[in-house]
């Protein structure tokens, strides 16, 4: 494929992958199960609504926070 071809090829793909996103974010959003997304080292990346209500996990879980472990946020402990 020439680099045009991979160009053009690109931009049709951006709306699709936008699309499936939105999609994957909708689903994750509603959903009343955990839904945790991890990379190949264990790292938890996401979590969803249902995950932090189950849990009590906060939205610090992220690849980004590699010195701050997950911790339990106080008020979905109950203020322990």
């Amino acid at each position: 494929m020439s680099g045009c071809e991979n160009l053009i090829e690109s931009q049709r793909a951006k709306p699709l992958l936008r699309e499936s996103e939105e999609h994957y974010r909708a689903v994750a959003e509603a959903a009343t199960d955990a839904i945790i997304t991890i990379d190949s080292y264990s790292t938890i990346l996401t979590v969803n609504p249902a995950t932090e209500r189950i849990f009590g996990y906060g939205k610090v879980c992220r690849a980004s926070d590699q010195e701050q472990r997950c911790s339990r946020s106080n008020s979905s402990r109950g203020n322990e």
